[in-house]
């Protein structure tokens, strides 16, 4: 392990010498802006590398250790690095050009099996592919709209609903291919987007490809958001999302391909300066194509932030959040636990959850949370989190688990430290907790814990 993290480090200083050569401004998260010599045109290049040093124990995954003995074994421990170059071009105020190219590699200290290959292993140098490349045409014919055509990163709203059309690959991409317009006043913006993600990146050059799936088949999707600022207190969010999902891999649904629709409103606003809160509902709908399944269900999302005033020493702030993800009620013929098409991603900061669900992401949950942050410096600061979870039903046992009695899924326990000592760098420590309830027989406790190291460059 020391070795690979030696090698990372050093990658880390040959980007920051390539950087380095590079004059011009300097923008942290963007990079160095240079002009190309002719009125108006500048480019902007920059580079990032995340080191993650992460492990978690087989509990996360199988809770009742329910597995084969055969799987049996020390906690999973592993270092993953990613690694990312971009450069835009922008063209006074009527045309930007962007491409990012983006690498991961891990390796693992402990895991099922050894580090041969194979598509599970991400073994250095693995695969290197365009994440980002799209041409921004913002203002269009002197008008509000704006046009992004190509490979982008699209979210909206809190990402409850839309973020990540990728994820499949743990955190490497979040990317959507296709076009985004979006129209901005000053109380209005509005969102139209147009989207065809394939499991495979068989779009873009990929250099070394492993022809590593991406998500469970290919998806269209089209949809519109728009929201609205009627005051600082008070704004509103309105979406509807269509997707079709086409065979390639299995959903929760029994099937390969799925019609959905997600119609959906997000609340939210600044009453007060220590004050903000934002409320989201959101119904999912649709139909299964070979089983004619009808799916039909619901997110919840709400959340308070109470902030101290500006000056106060340490500056403590709260965060209240319940989130509901509908469950499949096994007494029904139709599908209603919540399927996160776009969502299946960390919500949290911690992965333990995430990696207990596995691919199907967050359903049959309740989760409320509170979350204590406070700035020890202007570098440092610490936070912690507590969780209570319920199932909305029980007996639905995650895969390989033998399922409880009862709807208690358990305690989420949470902390993170975040030290940035200058622009270019910055570090965090994460560890989470998680003590089972009565939705397993028998469960244990499982540890999960990261420490991580971003440069930019």
């Amino acid at each position: 392990m020391i070795r690979q993290w030696t090698m990372a480090l050093l990658g880390a200083v040959a980007l920051s010498l390539c950087m380095s050569a590079v004059r011009g401004e300097y923008t942290p998260g963007a990079g160095y802006t240079v002009n190309l010599g002719a009125e108006g045109i500048d480019a902007t290049v920059g580079a990032d590398m995340r080191i993650r040093l992460e492990g978690f124990e087989r509990t996360v995954v199988d809770p009742e250790m329910a597995m084969p003995t055969s799987d049996y074994g020390p906690a999973y421990e592993y270092l993953r690095v990613r690694t990312r170059v971009w450069l835009g071009i922008k063209v006074q105020d009527w045309m930007k050009f962007n491409a990012r190219l983006v690498n991961r590699s891990q390796y693992f200290s402990s895991r099922p099996g050894d580090n041969g290959a194979g598509p599970a292993t991400w073994e250095f140098p693995d695969e290197t592919i365009l994440d980002q490349l799209n041409l921004q045409l913002p203002n269009i014919a002197d008008s509000d709209w704006s046009l992004t055509i190509g490979r982008q990163d699209f979210f909206l709203g809190n990402g409850m609903v839309y973020l990540e059309a990728t994820p499949y690959d743990q955190g490497r991409t979040i990317y959507s291919d296709g076009v985004s317009a979006v129209m901005k006043k000053a109380s209005d913006t509005l969102k139209l987007f147009a989207f065809y993600n394939r499991f495979q990146d068989k779009t873009l050059p990929v250099i070394n490809d492993q022809d590593r799936r991406l998500s469970r088949g290919d998806i269209f999707t089209a949809g519109a958001d728009w929201t609205h600022t009627f005051h600082k207190c008070f704004s509103t969010e309105l979406y509807y999302i269509f997707a079709n999902v086409m065979e390639n891999a299995t959903t929760d649904m029994g099937d390969d391909d799925a019609d959905t629709h997600t119609a959906g409103i997000r609340l939210f606003g600044a009453p007060h300066d220590q004050i903000d809160y934002s409320l989201e509902f959101a119904r999912e709908f649709g139909t299964g194509k070979e089983e004619e399944l009808d799916m039909s269900n619901t997110l919840v999302d709400a959340r308070l932030t109470l902030k101290a005033p500006k000056d106060t020493k340490l500056s403590p702030s709260v965060l209240l959040q319940y989130t509901y993800f509908a469950g499949d009620d096994p007494t029904t013929p139709e599908f209603e636990g919540w399927d996160p098409i776009f969502a299946n991603y960390p919500i949290y900061r911690e992965e333990l959850l995430p990696i207990m669900f596995g691919a199907r992401g967050f359903s049959n949950l309740h989760q409320g949370r509170i979350e204590g942050r406070v700035a020890i410096t202007k570098t440092l600061s610490v936070a912690t989190a507590y969780t209570y979870l319920v199932a909305d039903h029980d007996n639905l046992a995650l895969p390989g688990g033998r399922g409880g009695t009862g709807g208690g899924f358990g305690q989420l326990i949470s902390a993170f430290v975040d030290y940035k000592p200058c622009k270019y760098v910055a570090f965090a420590l994460e560890v989470a907790e998680f003590y089972p309830g009565s939705y397993f027989t028998d469960g244990d406790n499982s540890t999960w814990g990261r420490f991580q190291t971003t440069l930019t460059f």
